[in-house]
């Protein structure tokens, strides 16, 4: 009996907090997922997304339903994906990109001069073809 109580719990709960992972940055009433665009956060966290704020309470792969058109992202590094060690910076990172509707993009770290230079940007790939849609330049975000 217990066992599917636990089972009712599971499957009333679970939707709602696999819905709750995904934050939707636009305004108006729900869209279908194939009129928009999502974007993950892979080794970064998002801060910002078109100057409002990303809400992905400081997680990696966060998800971020986006309109299509070109957006902006404010992006943090939080690479726990080299090595043994985390590397963070406090300085943030901004880049354009261009998303299509029902494409998936992540956002990930690279670091041009190697890793053991702590310099590091931020690009935008494709999430299905892993093709890079935008890297950004070598100079800094205020």
């Amino acid at each position: 009996m217990n066992k599917n109580i636990f089972r009712c719990v599971i499957s009333l709960f679970l939707p709602l907090s696999l819905a709750a992972c995904t934050t939707a940055m636009y305004e108006g009433p729900e869209r279908p997922a194939n009129e928009l665009a999502m974007l993950k956060s892979v080794r970064t966290y998002v801060i910002q997304i078109d100057g409002r704020e990303a809400n992905g309470l400081g997680t990696n792969e966060a998800k971020y339903q986006i309109p299509p058109g070109k957006h902006t992202i404010l992006v943090a590094l939080n690479d726990g994906n080299v090595d043994i060690m985390r590397r963070t910076s406090k300085e943030h990172r901004m880049i354009q990109f261009e998303a299509s509707a029902g494409r998936e993009y992540k956002t990930f770290p690279f670091y041009p001069d190697g890793f053991k230079n702590k310099k590091w940007r931020v690009a935008v790939m494709d999430g299905v073809t892993g093709v890079v849609v935008a890297a950004e330049s070598d100079e800094p975000s205020k």
